[in-house]
C-alpha cells in the first residue's frame, strides 16, 4: 500500500510526508511541528515533541532519507521554520491520496500500521 500511495504523490514534499508517517508512526501534529533544527540528517533521527510536551526521538529509514534530501534541495528552510507548513497540509494530502488510490489513508492508520509492523518484528526476533 505504501508504494502505491507514494507513486500517487505529486511532489517531493508529499512523498516525504507519506514516507515519514509510515517509517516513524508520528502523529499528524508531531509531523507538522518538526523544524529543520529537529532533524539530524547524518544519523536519520528526528527530535519530536509529542503529547504532554514530552520529547522523544524517532529514526527514519533510507527511503525517507532520500525523499528528505529531495525536499530539502527544493526548499530553503532555516533551522526555526517548520518542516511542513501546517497540519492541514497533511490532512488534505491524505484525503486526496485516499481518493486517488482507494486506499484508506489517514495519519492514524499509518501509526497503527507502524505499531503492527514493530510488534511483528519484535516477536519474530
Amino acid at each position: 500500500a505504501i508504494p502505491t500511495l507514494i507513486a500517487a504523490c505529486n511532489s517531493s514534499r508529499e512523498r516525504l510526508i507519506v514516507s515519514l508517517l509510515a517509517d516513524t508512526g508520528l502523529r499528524r501534529m508531531e509531523l507538522a511541528n518538526i523544524k529543520l533544527s529537529d532533524i539530524n540528517l547524518d544519523d536519520r533521527i528526528i527530535t519530536v515533541w509529542g503529547n504532554g510536551a514530552k520529547q522523544r526521538f524517532v529514526c527514519y529509514g533510507t527511503v525517507s532519507a532520500r525523499y528528505m534530501a529531495e525536499y530539502l534541495d527544493e526548499m530553503e528552510l532555516t533551522g526555526n521554520q517548520t518542516f511542513i507548513p501546517n497540519v492541514w497540509v497533511i490532512t488534505n494530502l491524505l484525503k486526496e491520496l485516499e481518493q486517488r488510490t482507494g486506499i484508506k489513508c489517514n495519519a492514524h492508520s499509518f501509526r497503527r500500521g507502524f505499531a503492527t509492523e514493530l510488534r511483528r518484528r519484535v516477536y519474530q526476533s
